[in-house]
């Protein structure tokens, strides 16, 4: 967990090199106009004018006016190419950095040799070739930190002339974008992470899954799909991933149709399409439904995060309840567990040396108690406590084995 640490602090050096170079290549207040876009706004408000003061040419001059206005819209209203407003911003995260910049290539080949040289020079780093690229978003996507970027088409609505001030009572389509950044998820990078859930180009079941509790394995599913939309919710073409989720549901269907002998028809009988299985406690635990929507506004952290599990072999299924088994708290239950129960040498102490005792390997615990149990918080009397209440609440644990 030191290297994203490390990484900051050591290229911090490079961030206060690009505000300088930012400071150094940004100028202007804002570009100049257009002047073939001034020439055609000046012509449709000599026919506007027209038309008021002779009602009786409104007609006639309807065609000109649409022509007008279909060049207006694909004429910008400021000169893109204009050499004396130039802007760069950059974005790093850790080592991944994206340096954007209005200007002409020039400017972005003089600000890429000069970050190669400050680099090579002062913090011993070469630029990777293959991946400092200069795109042109108008025309090309760039990928940054998984995501694709690329420049908005332009939209359009219709408005009212006087709704800006203007004394004619004219409709007429007007842009409300144009270049605008938007995200977008890289479904061509995403395809081959779902070959693992494929078959000859269908949902197939994962037999690594299958000796694995029901609940567990539904977790694992959601783990995947979630974990994407909550990393992709940004993107404006999020919804794309319901053929992911897709993917993904029927692979479950089938896993859970191989494990209990069935088929996928009767795994949706029997759990419903959402595939919802409730646990021991009560508890549900149904395949990820949410709408994949897009978030418009990024979300603060939150410290409840996404965990995909990773699982190893599991030999049998532990008979404990769901909740703490300190505290009883059901929020962020986390499975204890210990290595060579049986080895009953001066090391094993504490918790460790009491689930010996009773030839158990994992006991569920709140987040809050198991670091407490690492952290060596719990003697022998606190122990015992713990164990009476738990054999209480569930006679069969002290004699069950895992």
């Amino acid at each position: 967990m030191l290297s994203p640490i490390l990484t900051n602090i050591y290229l911090d050096q490079l961030d206060r090199k690009l505000d300088v170079l930012c400071q150094q290549h940004s100028q202007g207040e804002r570009r100049i106009p257009n002047k073939v876009y001034l020439t055609l706004t000046r012509r449709r408000k000599q026919l506007l004018l027209q038309g008021e003061t002779n009602p009786s040419l409104r007609k006639t001059l309807q065609n000109r006016l649409r022509k007008l206005n279909r060049d207006i819209l694909q004429t910008s209203t400021s000169d893109y190419n204009d050499p004396t407003y130039t802007r760069v911003k950059f974005l790093r995260y850790a080592d991944d950095v994206v340096i954007g910049i209005i200007g002409p290539k020039s400017l972005a080949e003089q600000t890429r040799e000069e970050l190669a040289v400050f680099l090579r020079g002062d913090l011993k780093l070469e630029l990777n070739p293959q991946k400092t690229v200069i795109t042109h978003l108008a025309t090309e996507r760039a990928h940054f930190l998984g995501y694709l970027i690329k420049t908005a088409k332009p939209r359009y609505r219709k408005r009212n002339l006087r709704s800006k001030g203007s004394p004619h009572n004219v409709v007429q389509a007007v842009k409300t974008t144009s270049g605008n950044i938007k995200l977008l998820v890289p479904l061509r990078e995403l395809n081959p992470k779902l070959e693992k859930y494929m078959s000859n180009g269908q949902p197939a079941c994962l037999n690594a899954l299958i000796n694995q509790p029901v609940d567990h394995i539904i977790e694992h599913y959601n783990g995947v799909i979630r974990g994407w939309y909550n990393y992709f919710q940004l993107a404006e073409n999020v919804s794309r991933l319901n053929y992911a989720r897709y993917v993904l549901q029927y692979s479950l269907a089938k896993t859970l149709a191989h494990k209990e002998g069935s088929s996928v028809s009767k795994v949706f009988r029997k759990y419903g399409k959402d595939i919802t299985f409730v646990k021991s406690n009560g508890r549900p635990v149904h395949f990820f439904n949410l709408p994949l929507k897009q978030v418009k506004k990024a979300k603060t952290t939150e410290p409840d995060v996404d965990v995909l599990p990773t699982w190893g072999p599991r030999y049998t299924r532990s008979k404990l309840l769901d909740n703490c088994a300190i505290c009883d708290s059901s929020e962020k239950v986390e499975m204890h567990h210990v290595r060579h129960i049986r080895k009953r040498g001066e090391k094993l102490k504490g918790f460790s040396f009491y689930l010996a005792a009773i030839n158990r390997k994992q006991i569920p615990v709140c987040h809050q108690c198991h670091r407490d149990i690492h952290n060596g918080k719990y003697d022998g009397n606190s122990l015992t406590e713990i164990l009476d209440r738990l054999h209480f609440q569930n006679p069969a644990f002290k004699g069950s084995s895992s």
